[in-house]
């Protein structure tokens, strides 16, 4: 029985997968995401970042036709 994240040799991989057995454990009764043996991985998130201060720059535009257009600009940062 080989355990842990120690890489199976092909042969001993190709035997698993031909009988269905466990690739952590090698156990024939359940497959490598339900092993009672396999300790649960921690989900790894990137640390929080703090959002970046920006300013608006509210924007008229007059088109020929007398028409009146509002855009608000967000500069680059």
């Amino acid at each position: 029985m080989q355990l842990g994240r120690a890489k199976l040799t092909p042969e001993e991989r190709r035997r698993r997968q031909q009988e269905g057995s466990c690739f952590y454990c090698g156990q024939t009764n359940h497959l490598l995401a339900a092993c009672p043996i396999r300790k649960p991985r921690e989900v790894s998130r990137p640390p929080a970042t703090a959002p970046v201060p920006c300013r608006l720059t509210p924007v008229k535009v007059t088109c020929p036709s007398s028409c009146v257009i509002s855009l608000i600009v967000f500069p680059d940062s």
